[in-house]
């Protein structure tokens, strides 16, 4: 087993068993418009990079310091092509028109500080790392040639977040920003496959 996943069951162990806690369900969406990688290409979209999530976490109640682990579900997908006639077609590459469905769990570990706290309300702020876990990835084809295969998608993607928030009464509100990730989609000899490596995240989640 990896260090990274022994250390996110130690934490998670510490979290659920040490403190207090604070439990929900969340409901979140990504948002890879507000790139703010000037260097970043545009030649596909970029919707492996958006979508709706949903999942549950828990917190500990105990401090102004506070853990967070999470896990949540979330389906992509993306229709990759160079076809003459179409947005940035390259010559001396093959025509292709793949779309790709991927659908990973993934987990975020928070370490945050509640900036204000009173009875039914609290502003936080926060950063810490996730690892996206590929569940299955499926690849359809509109034409012969088929650049993107399964071993080019990502089995697990590591990401890193800062981000703040509050909570009122029982609705907990979230905005986070992710960077330096690892393209889901490796490249090839002859594609490089741009990805959204800064983009927002908002999540909304009811606990208890």
């Amino acid at each position: 087993m990896k260090p990274r996943n022994i250390i996110l069951i130690v934490l998670f162990f510490i979290t659920t068993n040490s403190f207090s806690q604070i439990y929900g369900f969340k409901f979140g969406w990504s948002q890879p418009d507000y790139n703010l990688n000037s260097h970043n290409l545009s030649q596909y979209n970029n919707h492996l990079y958006q979508g709706y999530q949903y999942g549950a976490f828990v917190r500990t109640d105990s401090s102004r310091f506070y853990f967070q682990i999470e896990a949540f579900y979330q389906k992509a997908e993306e229709t990759f092509l160079n076809e003459p006639g179409k947005p940035n077609f390259t010559l001396g590459v093959d025509t292709f028109n793949q779309h790709v469905v991927i659908q990973t769990i993934n987990i975020p570990f928070t370490l945050g500080f509640r900036l204000l706290r009173f009875n039914h309300f609290d502003l936080r702020a926060y950063g810490g790392i996730q690892s996206s876990v590929t569940l299955s990835k499926k690849l359809t084809s509109l034409l012969p040639s088929t650049p993107i295969n399964e071993n080019m998608v990502e089995n697990i993607v590591v990401k890193y977040i800062v981000g703040v928030g509050f909570d009122f009464y029982f609705i907990s509100c979230d905005l986070r920003y992710y960077f330096d990730n690892v393209p889901q989609i490796k490249s090839t000899d002859a594609i490089s496959f741009p990805y959204k490596d800064k983009y927002f995240n908002y999540s909304v989640a009811i606990k208890f």
